[in-house]
């Protein structure tokens, strides 16, 4: 079999997968995504890994990775922004939005018309209350700086919802960017009701060569680093933002009761001084939503979104049926989830499932079983997802029980190449499974293609996979043209994931899964394991299972490949591998290998040792 052929056979996911490859294009019949920014064309949103930046030069904005490689480019288009919801405002005496498609309910601006450019913007504001009713709503809150053009904004953005940096039915935050037509945008951290918060945007320094001057920015959330965003701009960031923006709410119970207070705003100009504000505020009377001034002090300043809970909602309703486009994405995390046969599907780890079925995990969570269903628990020890538990076989897995190794690959659709494996026919369970490897060279040729590289455990159901993982290309977690890793778990038709963090080609990598525990109430014993990238605690997911994980893969699995150069050169030895039983003992090892010799990809055996045993692949 060719590679081409497993290219044709994964081509519902080709679109997604090829998005990082080529310029974006923002064609009226892709689909939109509700950002902090507005409506965008799904392709022209990018996740920034940590570490990396934002850079615009005179022709392009780049993604420039921790190394100072550029991961990612796009040129910049003389156009408008098309999904950008600022548009100039004209005054306040108008009681509608600005831009129903942009979601924009209760705001306020001010305009710095001074010499001396903004370079401090600071706002706090409380985690306000759950809403009463979750039902798929999508709600932004944040502080914004936007130049003259109104063609970008930089802004640290808390949400409660499904956006396409992530979340669920809780609180998180991120640090946003648009430019042109499209959207930046940092890892997401969960937070939680009553958490208190503080956004700043800083001008950390201006270059001036010729006539032309570059701002670097950064945006965050104070002490937590994982939304830093910096950002390099050639335009001055002129107009200063406090903003709420709803998509898909419903009734006045999908918001947070009660009132939202933007506090200790502080801005500051680039010549060290506070400037003196009047602030324009836009409300939406007809929902009972309103934005008012509390302070226009530069130094300590306020201003108020309050919910008067008006029995109205038609307006809402509207912003609902505008934002369809975007609702079956949204409404996964809201009801439970159904696997449609047109629902879009991504390439993950343990193959081909439908977009709705893919879950972030927020760092400190944890995946649990219990008989009836399997549910996210929030670091504070909330539900903050759930689905029932499925007796049927999950569709889209691509690990089926295997029979001999005369042939080439169990699935094709899943794109396994190169992988073995091992069961453990002893009565005491795993309990530890470690492999290390190096990061390979970066490919020759960058056309899309998705790579996952893992040490994975299965249990004889073969209806569920913990594994941590390697990436290289852009998968439902996030990434680009650069290696990075997470975990990733199965169960029945859902996939869970950790954060990706990026890594550098050569860099050593030790992937482990460890059995935390095991308990037994009524005959039925849970496992706890959990699974991570030693020295890289955001790859960490905790996760319980009622089933024995007894069976141990290592594994190189590809999607969107089309020619050798977009492998990397040469071959991947998964090394100082180590399995221990539960009783601490070290089980005798006799792997199945499963190549696929028509594409020149093959899994050898170099040590069958439980203690430090070696398999490697060529590719």
């Amino acid at each position: 079999m060719s590679i081409k052929l497993v290219l044709n056979l994964i081509v519902l996911a080709a679109h997604l997968l090829v998005a990082f490859a080529t310029p974006v294009d923002t064609r009226a019949d892709q689909e939109l995504v509700q950002t902090p920014a507005g409506l965008f064309p799904k392709s022209n949103v990018h996740a920034v890994p940590t570490g990396a930046r934002v850079h615009q030069s005179s022709t392009e904005v780049q993604i420039i990775g921790s190394n100072g490689t550029v991961l990612h480019s796009v040129p910049i288009t003389g156009s408008k922004a098309p999904g950008a919801p600022f548009r100039r405002p004209t005054n306040a005496s108008t009681d509608r939005r600005r831009e129903l498609s942009s979601g924009y309910v209760g705001y306020a601006y001010w305009e710095n018309f001074g010499s001396s450019p903004i370079s401090f913007f600071a706002t706090s504001w409380t985690v306000p209350p759950v809403p009463s009713n979750v039902d798929g709503q999508l709600l932004y809150w944040f502080n914004a700086l936007v130049p003259d053009s109104d063609d970008a904004i930089l802004q640290p953005v808390l949400q409660f919802g499904f956006s396409p940096a992530g979340g669920g039915a809780y609180y998180g935050v991120a640090s946003w960017y648009l430019l042109n037509s499209n959207i930046y945008h940092t890892g997401l951290v969960q937070v939680g009701p009553g958490q208190g918060l503080a956004g700043y945007m800083t001008l950390t320094s201006v270059a001036l060569s010729g006539s032309t001057s570059t701002y670097t920015w950064s945006s965050t959330f104070v002490d937590i680093p994982a939304t830093t965003l910096s950002i390099t701009t050639t335009e001055e960031l002129t107009l200063a933002y406090e903003a709420l923006e709803i998509y898909n709410a419903e009734t006045s119970a999908d918001l947070p009761p009660g009132s939202t207070e933007f506090s200790q705003i502080n801005i500051v100009t680039q010549d060290q001084e506070n400037p003196s504000i009047t602030w324009t505020a836009l409300s939406d009377p007809a929902d009972g939503i309103s934005m008012s001034v509390v302070s226009s002090s530069s130094i300590n300043g306020a201003l108020q979104l309050f919910d008067t809970k008006a029995s109205d909602w038609m307006y809402l309703t509207f912003v609902t049926k505008f934002a369809l486009l975007a609702a079956p994405l949204l409404a996964a995390v809201a009801s439970p989830i159904e696997v449609a046969a047109d629902q879009d599907l991504v390439s993950t780890p343990a193959g081909l499932f439908p977009k709705a079925n893919v879950h972030a995990i927020p760092e400190g969570g944890k995946v649990q079983q219990t008989p009836d269903s399997v549910q996210i628990i929030g670091a504070n020890g909330t539900v903050i997802h759930s689905v029932p538990k499925s007796s049927s076989k999950t569709q889209g897995l691509p690990l089926q029980k295997p029979g001999n190794s005369t042939v080439s690959r169990r699935a094709l659709q899943s794109g396994y190449v190169a992988y073995a494996y091992w069961r453990n026919p002893g009565p005491s369970p795993l309990s530890f499974f470690a492999t290390s490897w190096f990061v390979p060279p970066t490919p020759a040729t960058y056309d899309g293609q998705l790579l996952y590289w893992f040490n994975g455990l299965v249990p004889d159901s073969f209806d569920a996979i913990l594994q941590p993982v390697l990436q290289f290309g852009f998968s439902p977690a996030g990434g680009g043209p650069f290696y990075a890793i997470a975990s990733w778990y199965l169960i029945n038709n859902n996939v869970y994931h950790t954060g990706i963090t990026q890594v550098e080609p050569g860099q050593g990598l030790a992937g482990y899964m460890t059995l935390e525990g095991t308990s037994t109430s009524g005959g039925v014993t849970t496992y706890s394991w959990s699974s991570t990238f030693v020295g890289f605690p955001a790859t960490t997911l905790t996760t319980t299972t009622t089933e024995n994980l007894n069976w141990a893969y290592e594994a190189l699995e590809i999607y969107t490949t089309q020619q050798t150069s977009d492998l990397p050169a040469g071959s991947t030895q998964f090394s100082w591998i180590n399995l221990v039983t539960q009783n601490n003992q070290n089980p005798t090892l006799s792997w199945t290998t499963v190549s696929d010799p028509a594409d020149g990809i093959s899994m050898s055996v170099i040590s069958s040792s439980s203690i430090s045993g070696a398999l490697s692949i060529t590719y």
